[in-house]
Parts: structure tokens; sequence; C-alpha cells
């Protein structure tokens, strides 16, 4: 497909997690459509389309036909590979009708590739989504594997990787998110965008090619139930696809799940944040990730499993909670805590001893 109607200066605006929801019913990107016109924008949209099936599980995202209304001629491209895009049971009905709107759709097949000319460059969409890794430590698996053959046959002048992957509301990645992003770089990628934390972390570049592990929300209804300062707020990607120039605009969801521009020193002090979270990539190691990132989301979980089985007696639930409780990951989140004390111990130890 080629996008006809293009008419900027070879660049494509990446957005955040985008369910086209507001409270009251209004058109969720008033705010921000100056920064459309003009661009190609590329949305991930985590929802399915209602039908008549819904999958039961403890969240399910749904809208209506009339809500992709809102996906107005400037927004060109949509990920819909995510934990979200079956929830109706048939996500395939998602992509279809997006096609028909004239909407280039990469998905819904884990991972897919969807290949569109942009002015006079041919770019490959492609996009995946890897689950939480619970009986291994890595994203290393056949899925990966696919992802890295299709950069490795891509013809394309550009490849760009859409990853929903990661921990959600956690503020650094998993260490091994790093290591299948740099072997994607390797395989061909010339962009990665990351997406599913719900919150923003930084971002970093290898080979001279930029990785952000998460924009964070952007029209997204999460934080009305859970309210933090980070699932507030997100940035937008400008990437120029001729020569790889990358301009981050931050901007803060207001209370109708509305993104919203901010004022030039607001945009500062988050741009400021997120190169503060850029640096914390690389000086958190695996003992100081599971003792303080994976300890926060594993609370949470905990959390969740223990509400359950209060009000469940099930024998069977139980067993699952025990399981759960024993799996790999959560296994090294033990030890690594513990590795993580003994540390604090020592250094505690050793300030003592040089201050008399």
């Amino acid at each position: 497909m080629i996008i006809e109607n293009y008419q900027s200066n070879n660049c494509i605006l990446f957005c955040g997690d985008t369910f086209l929801k507001t409270k009251n019913g209004e058109a969720p990107f008033t705010g921000i459509i100056k920064y459309f016109e003009n661009n190609v924008v590329c949305l991930n949209l985590e929802t399915g389309l209602r039908g008549n099936f819904r999958k039961e599980k403890n969240v399910v995202l749904l809208i209506d036909d009339m809500s992709l209304q809102w996906l107005s001629d400037e927004i060109n491209i949509l990920s819909i590979v995510n934990n979200h895009c079956a929830d109706s049971g048939d996500p395939k009905r998602l992509a279809r009708v997006l096609g028909d709107r004239g909407k280039i759709v990469i998905g819904p097949d884990n991972p897919s590739v969807a290949n569109t000319t942009i002015g006079d460059i041919s770019v490959d969409f492609l996009s995946a989504y890897f689950a939480i890794p619970r009986l291994r430590m890595s994203y290393d698996g056949v899925r990966a594997d696919v992802l890295e053959n299709m950069l490795h046959n891509s013809d394309a002048d550009r490849r760009i990787v859409n990853l929903h992957w990661g921990y959600e509301h956690t503020d650094v990645p998993a260490p091994f998110q790093r290591k299948l992003a740099k072997r994607l770089i390797d395989a061909g990628a010339d962009l990665i965008i990351g997406h599913h934390p719900h919150v923003p972390q930084g971002f970093e570049t290898y080979k001279s090619k930029f990785i952000f592990y998460s924009l964070g929300n952007f029209n997204f209804w999460q934080f009305d139930k859970e309210t933090t300062y980070d699932n507030r707020w997100g940035y937008m990607v400008m990437y120029g696809l001729i020569n790889g120039d990358i301009e981050l605009i931050p901007y803060i969801i207001n209370e109708n799940f509305q993104p919203v521009p901010v004022s030039h020193e607001e945009s500062q002090e988050l741009i400021s944040r997120v190169n503060i979270l850029s640096e914390r990539i690389h000086t958190t190691d695996d003992v100081h990730w599971f003792a303080t990132d994976y300890a926060y989301w594993y609370k949470r979980e905990f959390k969740v499993w223990s509400r359950h089985c209060l009000k469940c007696s099930s024998l069977s639930l139980w067993l699952k909670y025990l399981a759960w409780l024993l799996l790999p990951m959560n296994l090294r989140y033990y030890f690594h805590t513990v590795r993580f004390k003994i540390l604090k111990i020592g250094k505690k130890k050793k300030t003592m001893a040089v201050d008399p």
C-alpha cells in the first residue's frame, strides 16, 4: 500500500497504548491532533472489536464500531499485535474492518509484517507480542526466531519493529528485553518501538539505532483505576525516515483519557525524566532489577492472587497460587532479593568503617 496523502518531511509519529475511548464520548485526540497533521501516524491499538463473544479474563478491552470514527485520515498505521486484540475472540475481524477503512494494519498474527511506501521510501512494519516469561528467563524462542527471519528477509528501505513486551508499571526494562532488542537490530531493524508497561520507560541506542522500551499510555483508561504519576504521561516519537533523526514529544493525559500538550517548561521536565529513566537502563544490573522493578510487579501480582484466593476456597485455585509462587522467575526474584539485602548490609558496614 502507498500512503498517497503523505506531505510531510519524511517523518513517522509513533504513539503508545490506545483504546479509542473517553469518559464523556468526546474525540480522544482533539488536544494532540496538531501533531498528526502532515505526518504519518502509527498507534498501538490495544483493544478488541465488540462482537457476539468475549474472552473470560481479568481485564477485557472492547470497543464498538462507532469508536473507529476517531481514527482520522492522519492515523495511517495501526499495530494490533498485543494481549487485548483477541478479547473479542475474533482479532481478524478487527483487522478486516480497519483494512476496509484504508488503514495499514500490522497483525493480528504474532508476529506480523505490513509493507508500505511512504513518499518514495519502502517500509516494513513488524509487530510482535512477547508474553511475560514465567517458565524461562528470556524472550529466546520460536517467536523471536520468526521475527529475526522476517528482518533478514526484508528488502525494504527501512524496517521498524513494534514490540508489545515487558512488565506493567515498571520503570526499567528487563535485562532480557535489551538482549532481544539488540538481536533484532543485528538482524536488520532500524528502529524499535515498545509498549505494554503502561508507563514511560527510557531508551538507548545500539549500532546507532534507537530502542524505545515503552512510550507509555496515550489514550488509555488504566490510571482511572490505578492512579500513579507515571501512567498519567507519556511521549510520542517523531522518526525521520531519511536520516533516522528522533524527536521526543511529551504529553499528559487528562481526566477524560485524552493526551494533551504541555508547556515548554513541562516538556523539558518530562524529557529530563525520560533521560533519567534511560540512564537507569545502564546502571541497573540483574540483582537491582529483580529487587526493585520486578519486586514492584511481583507485589502487585501477589495482591491480586491473594484477593482471588480469599474470595474463593477452591483447592485448584490455591494450587495454582502455589505454582505461581514457585515459578522460575519468582524463585529468581527471591534469590536476588536476598542478594540485594546482603549487598546493602555490606555497603552500610563499609560506610560505617570509613566514617569515624
